[in-house]
């Protein structure tokens, strides 16, 4: 259990911000192609 919360507590925030930038990605792609 140590390791999965050292790794949950290395870089939370990159791991939210690159799950942020990938579904915003897919957002505006949909839009795009909606349009």
């Amino acid at each position: 259990m140590s390791t999965d919360d050292l790794d949950s507590k290395t870089a939370p925030l990159i791991e939210h911000l690159a799950e942020l930038r990938q579904r915003l990605i897919y957002s505006v792609s949909a839009f795009i192609v909606g349009m």
